[in-house]
């Protein structure tokens, strides 16, 4: 099947094996909200890391929802809306997002780390409250 038919294909009266890979995703995105909303309570004193998890939480979560709503719409046949070309669009922006998170992981986090902990070693010495 030509991915030009895969994507604006109309027949949304049978859910075929793409679809139920899709609505898995879309799943797991939320599953995966949940572990790192676990983690963010877990590590709610070492700031840094509450607001790395606090970013991967809302975007999952944002993922994970957005995509279970494109499900229901896809399984209640709803025109236009419940195309794959919208679940593609939906996976493009998580992507994109993920791209940011990626670069605050690669050239942020290790200095606001460090800075963190700098602070935690002066507040402890000094007895800073």
């Amino acid at each position: 099947m030509p991915v030009r038919d895969f994507l604006f294909n109309s027949d949304l009266g049978s859910l075929t094996r793409g679809d139920i890979v899709l609505f898995s995703i879309f799943g797991l995105g939320l599953a995966l909200s949940l572990v790192f909303l676990g983690l963010r309570r877990a590590y709610r004193q070492r700031t840094v890391l509450k607001k790395l998890f606090s970013r991967l939480l809302m975007g999952f979560s944002s993922f994970g929802i957005i995509g279970l709503v494109w499900s229901g719409l896809r399984y209640l046949a709803i025109p236009y809306l419940g195309l794959r070309f919208v679940a593609a669009l939906i996976i493009a922006t998580f992507l994109l997002w993920f791209l940011f998170v990626l670069k605050y992981l690669l050239f942020q986090y290790s200095t606001e780390q460090s800075e963190w902990a700098q602070a935690q070693l002066k507040k402890r010495y000094l007895k800073i409250k």
